[in-house]
């Protein structure tokens, strides 16, 4: 049976820093080990290693606040208002009416402002997230056709 050789270069482990310790346990990966990552945690705790913080290793790409959209917009699919706008309408195609309408009932709850600015709140909001609705889709002309429709 053939078992690969890898090559860990000595380290002093009260010279152990955080990047060669995360290579460690990277080889240690590798050999599909899980126990042999366990006894090496085990064995810097036991001597007083100081592990970072697990938040230490988070990379944070958007920031979201979701606090009131998320509410109305939970709000909104219990009361299943996008199907609900959409069965009763005569607009077809894209952009959905009914989303288009969660959009602006969304933003004069939250934060009014004209039709004109609209699209700009709407591109600055979580909202595009969570209705799947790009944010080039709800533009000024958008906004008012959905309110002739209405």
């Amino acid at each position: 049976m053939f078992f690969p050789i890898y090559h860990v270069a000595p380290t002093k482990i009260d010279n152990l820093t955080e990047t060669r310790r995360l290579e460690i346990v990277r080889k240690l990966k590798e050999l599909d080990k899980p126990e042999l990552i366990y006894k090496f945690h085990f064995i810097l705790f036991s001597i007083g290693y100081e592990f970072p913080s697990p938040v230490s290793a988070l990379e944070i790409v958007d920031v979201y606040s979701y606090g009131r959209e998320l509410t109305l917009h939970k709000v909104y699919e219990d009361i299943d208002l996008v199907n609900t706008i959409n069965r009763f309408s005569t607009k077809g195609g894209s952009p959905e009416l009914g989303k288009i309408v969660e959009a602006m009932a969304i933003n004069r709850n939250c934060d009014p402002c004209s039709y004109f600015q609209l699209s700009d709140w709407y591109k600055q909001s979580a909202l595009p997230f969570f209705l799947k609705l790009p944010p080039s889709d709800l533009t000024y002309s958008v906004a008012l056709d959905a309110l002739d429709y209405l």
